[in-house]
């Protein structure tokens, strides 16, 4: 996956959880995950992400907050940060 390209993906990805849920993406969230990872972004909000025992509203703000940072690396405009009700 080109780096753009993923970028692009990732970005469209918070608002396919709040539709589905997490377990539903799970081969994304580990895409971001490493691709955070790699990048050096925020390693607290990676490994909250990453634990699929962490609670859905800190996972959703840690999602929020990496998919800012992945834009800001990007420079791309940041999503708006979506939360559940």
């Amino acid at each position: 996956m080109q780096f753009p390209t993923a970028i692009d993906a990732f970005l469209g990805l918070g608002e396919a959880i709040v539709a589905d849920g997490f377990d539903a993406h799970e081969q994304a969230l580990a895409e971001l995950v490493a691709t955070a990872r790699s990048l050096g972004l925020r390693p607290v909000l990676v490994d909250v992400l990453a634990d699929p025992a962490s609670p859905a509203a800190p996972r959703q703000r840690a999602l929020g907050r990496l998919l800012a940072a992945l834009a800001a690396v990007a420079e791309r405009p940041a999503p708006a940060v979506v939360t559940a009700a």
